[in-house]
């Protein structure tokens, strides 16, 4: 039988109850199985945890744009060690400001 070429589906999985929000890519680019995570939100402890993050811009950015405090957001990618040196590190200390887009045309 023959597969059709990149016939790759996105998905976006809710779980209300646990709190997990996720993006995936599923599907074949022959001759490989494709499935990937782009993002992975986890509600936890009264913050949003961006626990995998494959997105243009980032999924932090996106929520600080929308109003979300830095302090309601942790990098659970980073390892511990590295968090105080993020930009999302800097932006809760008062250091910095966030930085606008730069609009390509």
């Amino acid at each position: 039988f023959a597969l059709p070429n990149d016939t790759i589906e996105t998905m976006s999985v809710c779980d209300d109850a646990d709190g997990h929000y996720m993006l995936v890519e599923v599907g074949w680019q022959p001759p490989r199985r494709v499935y990937n995570v782009v993002f992975h939100l986890r509600l936890k402890d009264g913050k949003i945890w961006v626990e995998q993050d494959w997105t243009e811009h980032g999924v932090a950015r996106e929520l600080l744009d929308a109003g979300v405090p830095a302090d309601a957001i942790e990098l659970g990618f980073q390892p511990p060690e590295m968090r105080p040196f993020t930009e999302l590190a800097k932006l809760r200390s008062g250091n910095d400001q966030p930085q606008p887009r730069r609009v390509m045309s």
